[in-house]
């Protein structure tokens, strides 16, 4: 008998120090895969990257190329949540050759390249119900949204009026486009009386921002500049958006598309609807801009194609920073940062007077305020 206990002995020791062993060698491992950087972009952000390339080519206004991501976001994003990434990738593929039509063989081409990169057959003919209702839903959404509205006016005259140089004026009835989420009207003051003690101000005000103009300024301009033929001020804050968050991701690959997607989604709705508060803005006053009533002032870029009173880029920038604030606030700062750099470098610039970006400032707020109500948001990260 006590050579029989100690035969058992040796054997349940021995058969513990095995389990130990792999017990701690499956810990290793586990450790060891949840500390690796992630293999590939989300997903959601590569389907992205091909809808700022179709953009920088074709060159969309800038309201038109955020209603072109919040449309590529969504519909990833719905079928993400309904299926899984092969019928997301699918949706978003007919949904970019839709928007893009002069550019559906280099969407195949760069689609096709991101399927293979992740196994996913996305010519498979079994793809769920609920995927073609997603297609079919923004398919009919696109042809009903009013984005092709054709703009019969005339440019209104005086010499606090935007003048038309060698172009017409950018999308004019943006600001009757289909919301995304906000449904309430906003408050937004006229632009100063002109010829107003405010109205002479604002003129010193941006000479003085232009004079002081150093090279910090100019890169600053340079990056947020945004204009047709970039990714577009949207683009570059989808941009933002996953430079600062990809550390922040989870290291399941599966679990951080859903996530990002979403997030992706928020700020892709969110800035296409400031877009079309800040245009109904626009061409209710089709004012001038700086250097069309302070003669020799030196921009540091061209002047778009559309008026100065308000922002855009003020007005979505706050937009963005506000909702993200909610989404990822470990970044509020960050978010924060960038919007107030994104709306000062238009005053430097001498594009914009300094009530354009406060006023546009403040309807980003107001906007942002009333996405992050409707939709309830919460942290997502």
């Amino acid at each position: 008998m006590p050579v029989r206990r100690k035969r058992n002995k040796k054997l349940v020791i021995g058969t513990a120090i095995v389990t130990i062993l792999l017990a701690s060698g499956l810990l290793a491992w586990y450790v060891a895969m949840m500390r690796q950087p992630l293999k590939n972009l989300p997903l959601s952000r590569q389907v992205m990257l091909v809808a700022e390339e179709q953009t920088k080519v074709v060159k969309p206004a800038p309201p038109e190329s955020a209603r072109r991501y919040a449309y590529v976001a969504t519909s990833y994003q719905e079928a993400l949540k309904a299926g899984n990434q092969q019928q997301a990738l699918y949706a978003a593929q007919q949904i970019l050759s839709l928007l893009y039509p002069e550019r559906i063989s280099d969407i195949k081409t760069r689609i096709d390249a991101i399927a293979a990169e992740y196994k996913l057959d996305i010519n498979d003919p079994m793809l769920s119900a609920k995927t073609q209702t997603t297609i079919a839903k923004y398919t009919q959404r696109n042809a009903a949204d009013k984005h092709n509205l054709v703009w019969n006016g005339s440019i209104p005259t005086g010499q606090d009026k935007w003048r038309k140089t060698d172009t017409n004026p950018a999308v004019p009835r943006a600001g009757e486009w289909e919301r995304w989420i906000v449904s309430g009207a906003f408050v937004v003051p006229p632009p100063p009386v002109f010829g107003s003690a405010q109205d002479q101000q604002e003129l010193v005000k941006v000479q003085l921002a232009v004079a002081q103009r150093n090279g910090e300024d100019v890169n600053k301009i340079n990056f947020w500049g945004g204009t047709p033929g970039t990714e577009t001020p949207a683009g570059i804050w989808q941009n933002q958006l996953f430079l600062t968050v990809k550390s922040d991701l989870p290291h399941n690959a599966t679990t951080a598309d859903k996530k990002y997607a979403e997030l992706q989604m928020y700020v892709a709705q969110s800035i296409s609807d400031a877009f079309m508060e800040c245009w109904k803005v626009k061409y209710t006053y089709w004012t001038a801009r700086p250097d069309m009533r302070i003669s020799g002032l030196k921009t540091a870029m061209k002047d778009p194609p559309f008026h100065s009173y308000i922002s855009g880029h003020s007005t979505i920038s706050k937009t963005a920073a506000d909702v993200l604030s909610v989404l990822v606030p470990k970044h509020k700062t960050a978010w924060e940062s960038m919007a107030v750099e994104a709306r000062d470098s238009r005053l430097k610039a001498g594009i914009h007077f300094e009530i354009d970006n406060s006023v546009g400032f403040d309807l980003g707020t107001q906007v942002a305020n009333q996405i992050i109500g409707q939709k309830r948001l919460s942290k997502i990260l």
